[in-house]
């Protein structure tokens, strides 16, 4: 006589599976209760304890196992955790969907990334052997937990406890992902054999993603279809949300009318997925009252919010405000959907890369195709480069982030990164990067002065904030390529437990980014590949929210890198949209170049323009109007020299040419 659970098994087959499908005798034969014997579910008076449901655990629906830091395991009926769920059983549904597309076969070696409660490795290891299966969850409670339930079924694939995005152990023809990620750590790519295939689904979208590992790099697409899972994390708890503005009634703000009914965002995937790629980092929160009402709210890192309200399906009364009007860009996106009928990133294509890299872009073909374009990108695996992340997709679809043509790295064109690292006696600079120096040095004899002037300005002023000002957190715009001291290094030998996210969109700092990620044992360094003119993006990025605490004053260096902005792109508007969304105490270190001492500046300004490098010099007031609205800190905006020098300097400030400022939003 068969075990009752077997009953429940075989109705759970039936339901996401058929009797004809290979996986019909693996789910009717794995007993998901053993693996999940207690779960959390929702209720109004918070999260509530089940457990020793056998037939519930056999519905064809999340689990979720542990709220926060708690896991069920671990609770009474009396507990009642806070937070968010930070695991679950997944959905077999789902995870099947997951296994079609990895394209699986017998002889893989499979690796299973989020072991979770183990259902899924089980799964893995009854079809295809237990010795094919490698299954890794950062959380050790969890690996323990599935290493005693899958033995106890006989079931003994490797499990480890490694972070999703760590360097993993092994190499592998298969590698799925149970977990969100919001691009592809290239570690996934080295531990990615030659042929071999991956699929992940990206945080926040319900896209799913394959990518094929080839010669030349990898070659993905998103695939029809929707699914989404939770976000890898690193600690045992996600970082908590940032605080965005009270969205009660009282919030006015602008009124309008929505053009389309409010829908529980939660569950409308195209939705949710199209409003992230038209605002990357918005955080969205639905609310269901009595009578068929319900509400939308929307907010952003930037200060936007939105709140929609109406009953069933009528036009939603709609309030906004802040930078952008969230509502509108959402209304936008779904009209554009509705145009095409269908979403425009199914079949997104990404191509094998070519020998450099740059940040991607996302074009609309004439027969309405979907691209995603990674003109520049490198994404051979190294195995010392896999704090770099192959981003396979953009978020500027429809009103997103500006972004750039692509930056170009032919060695016969000079490149701003590049000459000042000569200027500084770097070695990472071609013979187009020397003539153009030498040119800009025959206008400006001074240029190398002016070169290692500012770079000490940098130093002395990431010594005070950190020695006098007590900064541990900054935010470095604009790195260039690393020299030593890098601003790590310098903030770290005063402050061990300081932390560093560093930004630059081009791609040779990029090349060299795992020189700045040297950091101390107490402290932190990360890099984000991102431009200036994109605010959003880099004020969203997790780069910058998984190591820097935004409700804590962070100092944001803009050194020698806003005389590379035109006027049209409205540099001072990018700073002041930046500073925005740090509290106060936070601190503004700014230094760019001048004609206000000679005019050879601006001639040598004139040869980087003639060479195709954009570079201006402003005036006094025009660069003390970064700081319009904090306050400075003394000496003012001063020649980059005369910033509180260790000792006095013989040096001229016309040999300079660089006005520097610190300053402290209030």
């Amino acid at each position: 006589m068969s075990a009752p659970w077997r009953v429940h098994a075989r109705a759970l087959a039936d339901t996401v599976s058929h009797p004809g499908s290979r996986w019909y005798p693996v789910i009717s034969s794995v007993p998901r209760h053993q693996l999940v014997p207690r779960w959390w579910l929702r209720s109004e008076g918070g999260w509530v304890l089940r457990q020793g449901l056998v037939a519930d655990a056999y519905t064809d629906r999340m689990l979720v196992t542990r709220v926060g830091t708690l896991h069920a395991d671990q609770a009474t009926k009396q507990t009642r955790p806070q937070g968010r769920p930070t695991s679950s059983a997944i959905l077999p549904s789902l995870v099947l969907a997951m296994y079609q597309r990895a394209c699986l076969n017998q002889g893989q070696d499979i690796l299973d990334v989020g072991t979770g409660s183990g259902y899924g490795a089980a799964l893995l290891a009854r079809r295809y052997g237990s010795q094919r299966v490698t299954t890794v969850d950062t959380d050790p409670y969890l690996v323990g937990a599935a290493v005693k339930r899958l033995d106890a079924l006989d079931l003994h694939p490797t499990i480890l406890p490694v972070s999703a995005t760590g360097p993993l152990p092994g190499s592998y023809d298969r590698i799925i992902s149970l977990l969100s990620v919001p691009s592809i750590p290239v570690r996934w790519l080295v531990a990615l054999r030659l042929g071999g295939r991956l699929v992940t689904t990206i945080s926040n979208t319900h896209m799913i993603l394959t990518a094929t590992r080839t010669a030349d790099g990898a070659l993905g697409q998103i695939e029809w279809g929707a699914a989404a899972f939770m976000s890898a994390r690193g600690g045992f708890d996600y970082p908590p949300l940032p605080s965005g503005p009270d969205l009660s009634a009282e919030w006015q703000g602008e009124v309008s009318t929505g053009r389309y009914p409010i829908v529980n965002i939660s569950t409308a995937w195209e939705t949710a997925t199209l409003l992230t790629l038209a605002v990357p980092g918005v955080r969205r929160q639905y609310r269901r009252g009595p009578n068929g009402h319900h509400t939308l709210l929307l907010t952003h890192p930037d200060g936007s919010w939105a709140r929609a309200a109406a009953t069933g399906t009528d036009a939603p009364t709609v309030h906004q405000d802040g930078p952008r009007r969230l509502w509108d860009i959402l209304d936008d996106a779904r009209a554009d959907l509705l145009r095409r009928g269908a979403p425009p990133w199914i079949g997104a294509r990404a191509p094998p890369p070519s020998a450099t890299r740059r940040p991607p872009r996302k074009t609309m073909d004439s027969d309405n195709s979907t691209t995603i374009n990674r003109d520049n990108d490198q994404t051979t695996p190294n195995q010392d480069e896999g704090h770099r992340m192959f981003r396979p997709w953009s978020t500027s679809l429809w009103r997103g982030s500006r972004r750039e043509g692509p930056v170009d790295l032919n060695t016969d064109q000079p490149h701003s990164a590049r000459i000042y690292d000569y200027l500084l006696g770097g070695k990472d600079h071609f013979p187009a990067d020397r003539e153009a120096a030498g040119h800009a040095l025959a206008s400006f004899p001074h240029l190398r002065t002016t070169a290692r002037q500012n770079r000490a300005f940098m130093t002395r002023a990431v010594r005070y904030l950190t020695a006098e000002a007590g900064i541990r957190q900054f935010l470095d715009i604009g790195t260039g390529i690393p020299t030593s001291p890098n601003l790590h290094e310098v903030a770290q030998a005063v402050a061990p437990d300081a932390r560093i996210v560093y930004a630059d969109s081009d791609p040779i700092v990029l090349s060299h980014a795992r020189a700045l990620l040297t950091s101390s044992a107490e402290g932190a360094t990360a890099y984000l590949d991102a431009d200036l003119r994109s605010v959003e993006s880099i004020l969203a990025s997790p780069e910058l929210r998984e190591t820097l605490d935004l409700s804590r004053p962070v100092a944001v260096s803009l050194v020698a890198i806003l005389h590379f902005f035109p006027d049209e792109d409205d540099p001072h508007r990018l700073v002041r949209q930046l500073l925005a969304a740090f509290p106060s105490g936070s601190y503004l270190v700014l230094s760019h170049g001048t004609a206000d001492f000679s005019t050879e500046a601006e001639e040598a300004a004139e040869i980087y323009r003639a060479r195709g490098v954009f570079a201006c010099a402003r005036t006094r007031d025009e660069i003390e109007r970064f700081a319009d609205g904090l306050d400075l800190i003394e000496p003012g905006v001063v020649s980059a020299h005369h910033w509180r020098p260790a000792e006095p300097s013989d040096v001229d400030d016309a040999e300079v040419g660089v006005y520097s400022l610190v300053a402290r939003k209030p």
